[in-house]
């Protein structure tokens, strides 16, 4: 077991060494994710290991190794958007939701957060937790660790619009809450009218938006030196990662009987709420 985890070791220094070499996005992509699996293997090995020699002295391990054996393998795609994540101190975006909390995840502005704003005020007089970045942040609050956050959340209200699927940020979202497993079973949608996800052809034209947005910023990257470029490789791989995913999210979006906003506020939220209930009282 011992040599299978020296084994994994080496090729996970292998695709870190050819990651930091790569500059094609698309291969970067790919070998992150061969990275986050290596590391998952790590993971589990590490734990075996621990289990069949309890009294064994872990100190000398790398520290970069001690904290990734903490990390359960279901959450090891967070690592995806950023390889730095590993070398953040260990209580980053670790503390899994409480059970009782209810996500917004919305673009900010206009039709979405009248919604968002009627919507979290009728869950608040039934008594429910409802968080919203507005009042969780704060000044100069983490905005990227919210996100992740909202994407561990059990019960998560996705207002889709228009503007949320062209938004880089509500996009990370919905990629984190799909990353964390039961997409369906979590996400309670409304869908407003200016999301085109009903008809191929329209979903389409997300995945053109997505498409644009990398051909833009690879065109200015090539004007720029290579040595000021810190970031903007990883804005490469997250808007790949949304075209790569978005016709399957939206997909499942549009299978989903959602009603109209004008629906929702007519009852109150009822439905949307009555949902939500009946969720919690399956996971208690």
């Amino acid at each position: 077991m011992a040599s299978n985890l020296e084994l994994m070791r080496e090729k996970l220094s292998a695709l870190e060494r050819a990651l930091i070499l790569e500059t094609d996005a698309s291969v970067k992509f790919k070998l992150k994710q061969d990275i986050i699996d290596v590391k998952a293997d790590i993971a589990e090995l590490e734990s075996a290991i621990k289990i069949s020699q309890p009294n064994q002295v872990h100190d000398s391990y790398p520290r970069h190794e001690v904290f990734i054996s903490v990390i359960p393998p279901e959450r090891a795609s967070q690592i995806t958007q950023s390889p730095k994540i590993p070398n953040q101190p260990p209580q980053v975006a670790t503390t899994p939701p409480k059970q009782d909390e209810i996500f917004i995840s919305y673009k900010w502005g206009g039709e979405s957060e009248r919604i968002v704003n009627e919507l979290i005020k009728c869950l608040k007089e039934k008594g429910l937790t409802v968080i919203q970045d507005k009042n969780e942040l704060g000044f100069k609050g983490k905005i990227k660790e919210f996100m992740q956050r909202i994407g561990r959340g059990r019960y998560v209200v996705v207002v889709i619009s228009d503007e949320y699927l062209k938004s880089d940020n509500c996009m990370f979202e919905l990629l984190e809450i799909a990353q964390n497993g039961d997409f369906y079973d979590r996400i309670f949608p409304i869908v407003l009218a200016d999301a085109d996800i009903y008809k191929p052809v329209k979903r389409l034209a997300y995945v053109k938006h997505w498409e644009n947005e990398i051909q833009a910023l690879n065109d200015a990257m090539k004007e720029v030196s290579a040595a000021n470029l810190q970031g903007f490789r990883d804005d490469i791989d997250l808007y790949t990662n949304i075209r790569g995913q978005i016709a399957g999210l939206t997909d499942v979006l549009k299978n989903m009987n959602t009603f109209t906003p004008e629906t929702h506020k007519a009852s109150g939220f009822e439905e949307l709420y009555q949902t939500i209930e009946s969720k919690r009282a399956q996971d208690r």
